[in-house]
């Protein structure tokens, strides 16, 4: 099996079946990978990279999974080790679930573990192998197209870099956790995270991730959905980019003036052919300035302004309060709460502060936080 500087290159199923028969007895496996998505809708998987710790030798392979049509040995490996480990893993966990048609089931995120030690919010993997390791990553590489072959010698190296260290990263990160007492947190965390990054390319859940204005009225958001499942089932079937069949900005224009979408009203822009039907926006029952508490109290458009301020103020100040506090206890302070998060508690909302380690977390720090919940509640219809 051909090697460089100590790593294992795969480039034939006999190497990966022999790789994956001496890493089956290892308790942790660091995995990267590497692909491109830059001009299609489904990303392409380029190299898979595994890092395996053993009693007495450490394994570290980069597969080329381009060259390889059977990928089942990787998919037995997986499913064996107890504690797979990756850096920002959710677009990795995606990939892998692509390749091998499954997840690891435990997860260590060793970006969000730095995140619960003090060591910023996001912390890039480069810079985490620097700060703890004391060891500098060489960067180059970062950006190559790791769709054209062959590799060079130097890519590889640096694909194999980008997952060596993860094991012992995971080693330090895992013995702060329990030190400090919050591998509990880091575990909920993670259980709470992998549940979000369930794979969804269920067109029919597009809309999910767009946010109208909130002062649009119900015919203009449904046009937005509409729209938004339109553009998801194009970009699938034609695999390019959701933002290459219609921009954000230019969805939000046609589903508040659906008359402009057919008749090519916008400068220099021709909208794509095929669109929805979309229904016609009636200024005087859409744009109603008018809205209603959640106990049918009539409020106005400058009241819904006002209430708005009052909230951002809110917000703002809570979130100050929070970050201090989270800064003094060695914790990244966007771990804790968004502005999502505190608005929603403000609005007796489903929040994240409201349960878990969180809300542990708040009655320690910040008990009279607790006391806000809900202090806008009654408005939430109107907002």
């Amino acid at each position: 099996m051909p090697t460089i500087r100590d790593f294992l290159h795969i480039t034939h199923l006999s190497e990966l079946e022999e790789f994956c028969l001496q890493a089956q007895s290892a308790h942790f496996i660091g995995i990267d990978c590497e692909f491109i998505r830059t001009r299609t809708y489904w990303p392409i998987p380029c190299l898979i990279q595994l890092s395996c710790p053993l009693p007495q030798t450490s394994l570290t392979a980069v597969i080329d999974v381009l060259r390889l049509e059977n990928l089942e040995p990787l998919r037995i490996l997986l499913s064996r080790i107890p504690v797979s480990i990756l850096h920002a893993a959710e677009q990795d966990m995606h990939i892998i679930e692509l390749l091998v048609g499954e997840r690891p089931q435990q997860v260590f995120d060793t970006q969000l573990a730095a995140a619960f030690c003090g060591l910023g919010h996001q912390c890039s993997y480069s810079g985490l192998v620097e700060k703890l390791l004391d060891i500098e990553v060489d960067k180059q590489y970062r950006c190559s197209d790791w769709e054209k072959r062959p590799l060079s010698a130097e890519q590889i190296t640096y694909a194999a870099e980008d997952v060596n260290h993860l094991p012992s990263l995971h080693q330090l990160l895992d013995a702060k956790l329990t030190e400090w007492r919050r591998k509990e947190w880091m575990e909920e965390e993670m259980r709470h995270q992998l549940k979000q990054w369930q794979i969804d390319s269920d067109p029919a859940n597009a809309a999910k991730r767009l946010k109208p204005p909130p002062n649009w009225g119900p015919v203009a958001i449904e046009n937005a959905h509409k729209l938004a499942q339109w553009r998801e089932e194009t970009a699938q079937r034609k695999n390019l980019p959701r933002q290459w069949i219609l921009s954000n900005q230019d969805l939000f224009t046609m589903a508040l003036h659906p008359d402009q979408a057919e008749g090519c009203k916008y400068p220099g822009k021709k909208p794509p052919g095929n669109l929805p039907p979309l229904d016609p926006i009636h200024q005087t029952s859409e744009n109603n300035d008018t809205r209603y508490g959640n106990n049918g109290e009539r409020i106005s458009k400058e009241q819904q302004m006002s209430l708005r301020q009052r909230i951002k103020k809110t917000i703002r100040a809570e979130i100050d309060i929070l970050h201090r506090y989270a800064n003094e206890d060695h914790i990244a302070p966007e771990l804790i709460a968004t502005r999502e998060d505190m608005k929603n508690l403000l609005l007796d909302q489903p929040s994240r502060l409201s349960s878990g380690w969180r809300l542990a977390w708040v009655q320690r720090h910040h008990p009279s936080l607790l006391e806000s919940k809900g202090r806008f509640g009654e408005f939430s219809a109107a907002l």
